[in-house]
This record gives structure tokens, sequence and C-alpha cells, in this order.
């Protein structure tokens, strides 16, 4: 039985949750360090480089979160009384679904790290506006 990204965030949420909440938090810092740069260099590339550690943190909850299920997984694998059988389904299964929750926060934090990294680019670089 293939799982779904909604079933495991329905089974353990934390991560997910954390991953967006972090993530959602860098893409605001991100955008106002665009808009702020035109007025303070220094703000721009101080909200820019906390949108981009916000990023990076996003993409490390859905790392942790992705290792929390699979020792949960490895748990499970090493009860008596399992078949080869069925070790092969669990761990195609808990492989699968501990690939989710490090997707969510890959695709999460990049949004962040790309906003505040390109916050921080142009107000170290000078530009007040992007090129057209």
């Amino acid at each position: 039985m293939e799982s779904s990204v909604f079933q495991t965030f329905k089974e353990d949420p934390l991560f997910f949750l954390l991953a967006i909440l972090v993530a959602g938090g860098g893409v605001v810092l991100g955008i106002i360090a665009l808009v702020a740069r035109a007025r303070s260099r220094g703000a721009a590339v101080s909200l820019g480089a906390i949108a981009v550690v916000a990023g990076l943190s996003a993409m490390g909850l859905g790392a942790v979160g992705s290792a929390r299920l699979r020792a949960s997984a490895e748990a499970v694998q090493k009860l008596p009384g399992l078949t080869a059988a069925d070790l092969v389904k669990l761990r195609a299964q808990s492989d699968a679904e501990a690939r989710h929750p490090l997707m969510v926060g890959l695709g999460a934090g990049a949004v962040p790290l790309l906003l505040g990294g390109l916050a921080l680019v142009l107000a170290l670089t000078g530009r007040s506006r992007p090129a057209s």
C-alpha cells in the first residue's frame, strides 16, 4: 500500500508543521528584505540572512522528521515474528513514508532560501532595484 504525504502528515504532523511554519516566516522576512533594500541596506542584509537561515532550518526540520520516521520504522522491523517478506514490505513502505517530510522541508525551505539569497545579493552589490 502506497502512502501519501497527507497520510504521513496525519500520523505525525510535527515536523511537517514546523518546517512549513519556519519557511512561512522566512518567506515573509525575505519579502520584507527585498522591499527594505531600497531604504536600508543593513536591514536588507540582516533580514535576508535570517530568511536564508529560516529556509535552511526548514530543510533541516524536514530531514529530522525523515530520520525520526526511519528510526521508528527500524524499531518495528526488529520485532520478533516478522518474515523476510514482511521485512521487505515494511522497508519499502517506511522508505516511502520517510521521504515525505524531507520533500516537504526541501520544498518549503527553498522559497525563503531563494528570497533571502536574492535580497542578500542585491543588498550587497548595491543595486536598489533588479535590472530590467
